[in-house]
C-alpha cells in the first residue's frame, strides 16, 4: 500500500531595506498571488505576512498538496517571470532594491493543525 502523501510547505523570508521597497514588491506580487488562487487548486495556502516587530521583514507561507504541486507552481510561466524580474540575484529590481532572501522547505508531520 502506498504511503499517504502529506502536504509540503515552502517558506520564503525577505528582509527589505525599507517599507517602501517591501510595499513595491508586494504589489508586484499581488497578480501572481491572485493567479495562483484561481489556477492552482493544489496550492493550499499562499500568503504574505509582515512582521509585527520588524515591518521590513516579510514571510511568504506556501502550502502545497504535495512536493509535485510545488514543482508545478515553480514551473508556471507567471511565477518564473516574477522570479526573473524580482527574485533572482540578476533581477533588475533586486539590483536596484537589494534585500535578503531565504527559502526553506518543510514536510508536514500531521501533528497539530493548520486550519479548522
Amino acid at each position: 500500500m502506498a504511503e499517504e502523501q502529506k502536504p509540503f510547505v515552502f517558506r520564503v523570508s525577505i528582509t527589505f531595506a525599507s517599507e517602501q521597497d517591501r510595499d513595491e514588491l508586494l504589489e508586484a506580487w499581488r497578480p501572481v498571488a491572485e493567479w495562483v488562487k484561481e489556477n492552482e487548486p493544489e496550492t493550499l495556502a499562499y500568503e504574505a505576512v509582515i512582521s509585527d516587530s520588524k515591518p521590513t521583514h516579510v514571510m511568504v507561507f506556501e502550502r502545497y498538496a504535495s512536493k509535485a504541486a510545488l514543482d508545478a507552481h515553480l514551473n508556471a510561466d507567471i511565477v518564473k517571470k516574477f522570479f526573473a524580474e524580482y527574485l533572482v540575484d540578476e533581477a533588475p529590481w533586486r539590483k536596484a532594491h537589494p534585500y535578503e532572501l531565504a527559502f526553506e522547505t518543510f514536510n508536514e508531520t500531521g501533528i497539530g493543525h493548520l486550519h479548522r
